[in-house]
């Protein structure tokens, strides 16, 4: 089933002569359930476009639907809402906050959600178990390893209970082991329902994939399911 659909989106950055086409007429449609990798070299667009499915930056031009409903970001209400419901981001150098512990990290979503202190300790506890940093509930984030600091990532990207989750380099930042690991574990929340979108450079993450986009100067020039 149909869940993201954009049609002819366009994106530019800067003015007159100085002006770029990050994003060329992009059209493409998501289904609930895929693992999807966007692949390209480095200014491709490949991570503008992950921000414009993820309303973290909004459009110049087309169309943006979400379960056949048009979607109109120009009101920021609307944008921030989607962000906080329906989008868990996964970032290359973790975007964790250093003075904050792994606990207050990872309970940040569900505050914005104004959930109960009950329910926020127990979802949190809950996740950490599950991705097996739970013994490091207490630490902050200079205390971690680096596949650590990923795991936690993650857990945050998901303790809301996100549908989509959008991943920006995921693995880039880590070595191969702990590159493995986190991928191990994006693909076990994909098959547990989740919605995957993956932004990377490295063709061994991109074919653990059921589904390949290829951008290049902002334009989709390839793609490739399994």
């Amino acid at each position: 089933m149909e869940l993201l659909r954009l049609e002819h989106i366009t994106k530019n950055f800067g003015k007159g002569d100085g002006k770029v086409a990050a994003l060329r007429d992009i059209s493409l449609k998501i289904d609930e359930g895929e693992l999807v990798a966007i692949i390209g070299k480095s200014g491709s667009g490949k991570s503008t476009l992950l921000n414009v499915i993820g309303s973290l930056m909004r459009s110049d031009g087309g169309e943006y639907y979400y379960k056949n409903n048009k979607m109109d970001f120009s009101k920021e209400r609307v944008a921030t809402e989607f962000r906080k419901n329906k989008i868990g981001f996964i970032v290359q150098y973790f975007g964790l906050i250093d003075d904050k512990n792994v606990y207050q990290n990872v309970a940040l979503p569900l505050k914005y959600q104004k959930r109960k202190k009950s329910e926020i300790r127990k979802k949190v506890t809950e996740t950490l178990r599950y991705f097996e940093i739970e013994s490091k509930i207490k630490a902050y984030p200079n205390q971690l390893s680096g596949g650590q600091k990923q795991r936690v990532a993650i857990a945050r990207a998901v303790v809301k209970e996100s549908e989509i989750i959008l991943a920006d380099e995921p693995t880039g930042a880590l070595d191969e082991e702990n590159g493995r690991n986190v991928m191990k574990v994006l693909k076990e929340l994909n098959e547990s329902g989740k919605t995957v979108i993956i932004v990377t450079h490295d063709n061994k993450i991109a074919g653990q994939c059921n589904r390949i986009i290829e951008i290049r100067d902002g334009e989709i020039v390839d793609e490739n399911k399994k």
